[in-house]
Formats: structure tokens, sequence, C-alpha cells
């Protein structure tokens, strides 16, 4: 026994037991001074590739029920990263991604919130096709396999996903295909001849997207040609208005460089867009959808006025300036007269159209006629859009075999007819790809054109019973992507596509920034539309965007040519970069091979702690890399060891004197407390995860700082260390478990542990996360809302006590701030973490509301 005087008729009284091993169970902590003479962090992969062996199954078990058990209702939390297509390989731009989407579920959880964070396959796509034709095989086989290889590698991450069906899925691209019909039958799906981008190696058409700078395909590297052909597009510019202000968008702080990205290439709306269909009695001799731009409809009204187009319409093949190429009947004249279509030699067209309307004398705006032509142009469905003049449709047909069929048949009677409801889905039909593995084609056409079995070509008309032609085009992946955030967040069901009822906005959507002008823009496009129906209550799909930067390698180059590291060594004349990872240029990162080195917990760790999301991740040699990762798990390791020391008497501890010791401890506590927030505060509500790594280190820092000291023996530092481990556990599960069952085998089960909300009994991956202990720690409030620009600006803030907010809920907000209740629009909480309340408008007024509050 150990007296020590502290200060006047103060006493600490200690028991120092004999020097052993007092655990109850075996850990790796079971050998005493085990980490104590670890100089060299070498031995880190080896002991955590240990506890990985003994966890993973526990973990995993743990996560599966977890997952299986949750049922989503119209207040869940919605978690949702961009899904892969299924190469067959994950790169570390996945790794990235799924591990911030995976951190945010499961301290979400362990917040005690009802949280779902879904996963599929975006599996159909070219690939896929050009790998069938050089193997002989099904794209079906090639998928699956591929599939079933990227989920065992998300496995071995340590992920836990609500598993959804992948897009090639009959169950789901059913409801793909139902989409599209919804969008014909609104009259925004059409057949236009347009100028593609024809790539002939792949054979099929390309985006512009997918062209690149020299002209040449993003995949097969080949010279694009440019044809003209029919195409099925989607009337995007019927939305392009509202897409271009985003006013439903509630936070521009993350949107803001999406949004800004996406304003840039619609253009702001300038003019109006309408549909005109030339018939057979045309002189042009054909059938189809004449776009034309004009900032000017009332033109249409006007005498002398006529249509010209560019040398770069399909109209102007084999014509010369100023001759008439055609006509077309003018729907917004009464006498249904015609107008002509003339060719201009003028490089001043509209770029979507390469159309407009010009008049032979001068005219000025007649709002009265424009308003009658744009109602016309509503009514008989011939748009009238107001939109920018170089936003062009959305192009979605291409001529692939592995994609979703387009659920049209052609009748020579009726024109284009859409497949009946109840036959959905239209299902691809097995081909022979021996027969096509080599064939290549002049002709833009479609393997199903070539290949298809007759009786799933030739059917019957669905509106006249004669003979008719399936559509042999299939959807561009990027329509398939277009809802599954939709379909995602509730269980499957053959009868609908989503619950509307259940159904609303991802909370947070996790994906890479190289995405934000196409898939982000389609996504809000299809949601836009899906309201206007009445399927949705929402417009805007995503509340929060964690757009993640691209990880980059270190790359050589010697004379323009890319060499591998070895080859570079010792060369002074190599050219080191950082560039985008690609196996081309050897820089290519397998994870699975990093988890097998290192450990899930060491890749995940490593992929976090680095950089924010929104910045880009240089990604070094694995030395570089790994090294400060476990300089950190060495640190964890020894302050476990020395803990567990301490607690059986194998470690001496230092007294204080009671003004220091009152000292510490009161800091102690209040440190905690920061640390806890400003952890969770980073995952959950700035999303800055790097933060909150910071903040770990600086709560390892505050430990290590009191291990040898009294501190240690006090409930205050066992909490502080519990935090800790529970809060490590979304990070690092099987590191967390392990310190957790040796860290809990030396305590019992007390009040203030209870109070503090821990449960000994239990594993760490089952605990709740942390609570903070001062009921007078102060949240920040913030009020927002919008300016004259339509962006999202900060008010004022303030500061309410941890004590008023019980339930944190919206009712219970709303009743603290009653006095300004009818100026609130709306409000945002992240449970123990943040709230944000938008107002109704700029001049409101916050006056002073309770005495508890402070300005922050």
């Amino acid at each position: 026994m150990i007296i020590s005087l502290l200060g006047p008729l103060t006493f600490r009284i200690k028991l120092i037991a004999p020097y052993r091993s007092c655990a109850t169970i075996t850990t790796i902590f079971s050998e005493p001074n085990k980490f104590k003479s670890k100089f060299d962090y070498s031995y880190v992969p080896a002991v955590l590739r240990d506890i990985e062996n003994k966890w993973k199954n526990k973990v995993d078990g743990y996560w599966n029920n977890v997952v299986s058990k949750q049922q989503t209702t119209s207040d869940t939390k919605y978690v949702l990263s961009m899904f892969p297509y299924p190469s067959g390989q994950l790169h570390l731009g996945h790794t990235r991604i799924y591990t911030t989407a995976d951190l945010l579920f499961k301290t979400s959880f362990l917040c005690g919130e009802n949280v779902v964070n879904p996963m599929g396959f975006d599996s159909f796509g070219l690939p896929a096709e050009n790998a069938a034709r050089i193997n002989n095989q099904d794209p079906f086989v090639w998928t699956n396999s591929n599939m079933k290889q990227m989920k065992s590698q998300l496995k071995n991450l340590g992920y836990h996903f609500h598993w959804r069906e992948s897009t090639s899925d009959p169950s789901y691209y059913r409801w793909t295909q139902w989409l599209f019909l919804e969008l014909f039958k609104s009259g925004l799906a059409y057949q236009g001849i347009s100028q593609v981008n024809w790539d002939p190696i792949d054979c099929t058409v390309l985006a512009d997207e997918q062209v690149d700078s020299d002209g040449k395909s993003w995949r097969s590297g080949a010279i694009v040609e440019k044809r003209f052909h029919k195409q099925w597009f989607i009337k995007t510019n019927a939305f392009a208005e509202d897409l271009y202000a985003g006013d439903d968008i509630i936070d521009t702080g993350h949107w803001s460089f999406i949004l800004a990205h996406q304003r840039w290439w619609i253009q702001k709306p300038n003019g109006y867009l309408f549909y005109l269909t030339m018939s057979e009695n045309d002189k042009s001799g054909l059938d189809n959808i004449l776009q034309i731009f004009t900032p000017y409809p009332e033109l249409f009204c006007t005498p002398k006025a006529f249509i010209g187009i560019s040398k770069q319409h399909w109209l102007s093949y084999g014509k010369k300036p100023g001759e008439i190429v055609g006509q077309i009947r003018n729907p917004f004249l009464k006498s249904n007269e015609k107008i002509d279509i003339r060719l201009i030699d003028d490089e001043n067209f509209p770029p979507s159209t390469q159309a407009t309307l010009f008049t032979a004398r001068e005219t000025h705006p007649d709002e009265t006629k424009r308003s009658e032509v744009l109602n016309r142009a509503s009514s008989l469905g011939l748009g009238g859009y107001y939109t920018s003049r170089s936003y062009r449709d959305w192009l979605i047909s291409r001529q692939r075999f592995w994609g979703t069929p387009i659920p049209i048949v052609h009748c020579k009677n009726c024109g284009p007819v859409p497949v009946d409801d109840q036959d959905l889905p239209i299902q691809l039909p097995h081909i022979d790809y021996s027969k096509i593995s080599s064939f290549t084609s002049t002709d833009i056409s479609s393997p199903l054109k070539n290949f298809a079995p007759n009786d799933w070509l030739s059917v019957e008309c669905p509106k006249c019973k004669t003979d008719a032609i399936r559509e042999t085009d299939t959807c561009d992946t990027f329509f398939d992507s277009s809802w599954y955030f939709l379909r995602y967040f509730t269980k499957p069901s053959d009868r609908k596509p989503f619950d509307k009822i259940r159904l609303r906005p991802v909370d947070c959507y996790i994906g890479g920034k190289e995405h934000s002008a196409l898939h982000l823009f389609y996504a809000r496009f299809i949601t836009h539309f899906l309201q206007s129906k009445g399927y949705l209550e929402f417009r805007e799909p995503f509340h929060t965007l964690l757009m993640q930067a691209i990880v980059k390698a270190r790359t050589y180059k010697l004379n323009g040519k890319y060499i591998t590291a070895m080859e570079a060594e010792d060369r002074k004349d190599v050219e080191v970069t950082f560039e985008k990872m690609s196996k081309s240029k050897g820089t290519g990162i397998d994870p699975d091979l990093l988890v097998q080195q290192y450990s899930s917990d060491a890749v995940r760790w490593t992929i976090l702690s680095v950089g924010n999301p929104e910045s880009e991740r240089l990604w070094d040699s694995e030395e570089k890399e790994f090294g400060p990762t476990f300089v950190f798990f060495h640190r964890i390791l020894l302050t476990i060891e020395e803990y567990l020391a301490v607690k059986c008497g194998q470690l001496k501890t230092k007294p204080l004197d009671a003004g220091k010791y009152d000292e510490i401890i009161k800091d102690f506590s209040k440190q905690t407390d920061h640390h806890i927030f400003n952890v969770l505060y980073s995952i959950c509500s700035s999303y800055q995860i790097r933060n909150g790594t910071s903040t770990i280190h600086k709560l390892i820092n505050l430990l290590r700082a009191n291990i040898r000291n009294d501190i240690v023996h006090t409930k205050e530092y066992e909490r502080a260390l519990a935090s800790l481990i529970i809060m490590l556990s979304p990070f690092v599960p099987c590191f967390a478990s392990e310190c957790w069952q040796a860290f809990t085998s030396q305590l019992k089960a007390n009040e203030y542990c209870k109070s503090y909300g821990f449960d000994y009994s239990k594993n760490v991956v089952e605990q709740k996360w942390p609570k903070i202990i001062d009921s007078n720690f102060m949240y920040i409030v913030r009020f927002t809302c919008r300016n004259e620009n339509g962006r999202e600006e900060e008010k004022k803030r303030i500061k309410i006590p941890l004590k008023l907010l019980q339930s944190w809920s919206v009712n219970e907000i709303r009743n603290l701030f009653k006095s300004i209740d009818e100026h609130i629009e709306w409000i945002e909480i992240v449970k123990n973490c943040s709230i944000v309340i938008r107002l109704k408008n700029q001049s409101i007024d916050i006056p002073p509301i309770r005495d508890e509050f402070v300005d922050a």
C-alpha cells in the first residue's frame, strides 16, 4: 500500500498488485511490455493481420445482421455512394468513396439513427459486350463473374451494404423501361436525326463527352466519324430553366461546385426551343423532328419569316447557300401555311439545333404574339421551352446488345408504338456471340438488329394488331443510372418502381467529381420529371453531395513514355508527376493486395486520414503512405498496454499535487467532450474526414500525456479511453474490437459506466456513440436564407446548451424557436451534431429568444 499526501486532509490510496499479467482472456496484450520495446513499426502489419483473422467474421456477422433487420421509413437517413461498373477490379478511387460511405453509415448507426447504405452494380455497358465478342461469351456470364469478384473485394475491405439488384437484372430494367414509356407518353422521348459520333471499332454511337480533344473514342481510341443518324432523344430542355435555377437545392454549400459546373454546361436560358414535325409530304421527303431555337418565337407569326439552317444541319447535305431545302407546316398560323427552310451561310447558329428563325424585314418583339405562340406550342406538344441556345437534348440510344431494350415497336401504319406496361420487361434475347465476335459493319446498327431471333424481332403492333418490328437500339447506361437512387431506398417491389410514400432525397450522395455534368444532371432531370407527373414529392434527388477528387499516383516518364518506378530509379532525366492512376502507366494499385499485406483496417485508415474528400489524393510509395498509419496503431497499442499494466499494478504512476490534479481533471472532461463532438461533426456534418482523424490523434495525445500520472486512475480517463476505442470502430472495426476486449477485461460495469452509455459486456461495434457529459455544452445553430442570386448564405449563428436538446427532433427545435416559427422554411438536423434553420427570406430579424441562447 502506498499513501500520498496531496494537500490538507487530502489523501490518495493506491493498492499496488504484484508484477504479473492479470488478463482473464487472451488478447495481443496478454504478453507484458510487448509493444513498449518496439521502436521499429514494421511489426504492426503482422499484428493487424492477426487481429483481422480473429475478428473479421464476428464483425461481419454483427453488421450483416444489422443490415438484414433494417426497415426504411420516411425518417430513415439515406447514405448512398455511386455504384460501380463491374469491371472485375476495384481501384483506390472506389476504395476512397466506399470507405467514406461505410464510415458515415456506421457512425450514424452508432448515434442511434435508422440509416441505410445500399449498393448495386451499374452493370450494362460496352466493356461487357466487347469482352463477349473477344471471348465468344455471353455478356451476362462475364458481368456476373465480375460482380461476384468485386463483391468479394468489397467484403474484404470491411464494407457492409444493403445489397440491391444490378441494372442488368430484368427486375430492375423492367422499371427503366417503364420510365422510358412515361417519358414517351408525356411527349418527352422522340426520334430525331442528328449528327452523331460513330466509333468504327466499337461500332456504336458516342456522346460528345466520350470523344477526346483529338477526336478519338474515349474507349477504343479510334478516330471518330461524323454521321447523320436517327436516334432516340429525351427532351431535357423541357426542364432546362428549372434545372439551371436549382431553386429546390437545399445544401448549396456542397452543391456550389456541381451546380456551377452544370450551369456552365447547359448555359443560361436565353431563348425558346420548338419541335416541328416534318411529314412525308414535305419537299425534303423526310419524316422527322426539326428543332428550332429562337429568342423571338413571335416570328412564327410574321409574314416572310423562314427557318434558316447551317451547313452543319442534316438537311443541308448537297445543298447550296440560299437554296430552299424544304418546307414545313407552320402550326402557329391559322391557315396552316408552310414556312420555307433555307440554307444560310452564317456561322452564328445556335449550336444545339443549327436552325433558327429569320425574317426578311426588321421586326420588334411582340409580347402578345409571343405568349400566343408559347401557349399553342405547349398545348400541341411542340415545345416552346425556355432554354439556352447551346444545350442539346439527351441522346440515349446506343447500337449495342448489352443494354436496356427500348420498349418500342415500329409499325408501318402507326409509327413508333409503346409496348404495353403489362408486357414489361422486354428482356434481351439470347445471342450466339460466336457468330458475331468478328462481325463489323459500316452501317449504324445494333447486334439485336442483325442477330436477334426472328421471334423476338417480329411482333404484333399493340395498337393496330398488324405486323411490327421491335426497336433494336438499347438505352445508354446513363439512363439506367439516372433513377437507381429512387429504387434503392426501399425494398424491391414487382408492382412499382419505388415507394413514393416512404421515399426521400438522398441525405448524402458520395462519388467522383467527374460525374458532375452528366450523371448528376440526368438524375436531377429524371427527378424533376417524375415530380411533375405526381410520382414524387420532391424535385431534387440529393440533399448533400460529397464529391471526391480523384486518386493520383506518382508517374515516371522518359522521353514522353511511361516507365516503372524501378526503371526510373537513379535516373536524373526522368519526368516525375502525379497523374490519375492507370494500369497502362504502371500505376494501378490493387486494394486486395494492400489488404493482404497490411490488413483492411490499415487500408481504411490510410485512405481516410490523408486529405479531405474534395482534395486530390496523391498516392505515394507504400512506405510513405502506410508509415504514419503504423505509428498511429503503435501509439494506441502502447496506450492500451500501459493502461492495462496500471490497472494490474504492473506500472507505477506519478502522484500529482492537489492543485495540479484538480486543474487537469477539470479540463480533461471538457477536452474529451470537445473531441467527441469534433470527430462526429467532421464525419456527419462537415464531411471533412481528415479533420476527424486529426481530432482522434489529439485525444490520443491527451491520453498519452496522462498515462503515467494519477489521472489514469480516474473515471474520466476510463471514459476518454473507452470513447476513443468506440470512435475508432467505424474506421477500424477489427482493431477496435481487440482493443475493447482487452480494455474491458480489466473493468467491471459500474454506475458511471452506465451513465456514459457504455456496456462492457458487449463488443465495441455494439456500443453507442460516446455521450457528451456537460449539460451546458454549447451547440451551434446556423440560420441561413437564400440571397438575391439564389445562393444559400448564413445570416446568423447562436449557441444553445445540450440540456435543451433532448430528442433532436424538428418539433423540438420549432418549440425552442416559437417566436419565429412562421418564418422558418425548413430545419436540417444531424443528430448530436448540428442544426441549420433556413428562413423564408433575408429580411427576417432574429431577436433574442431565450436567456440560455448566446450569440456565436
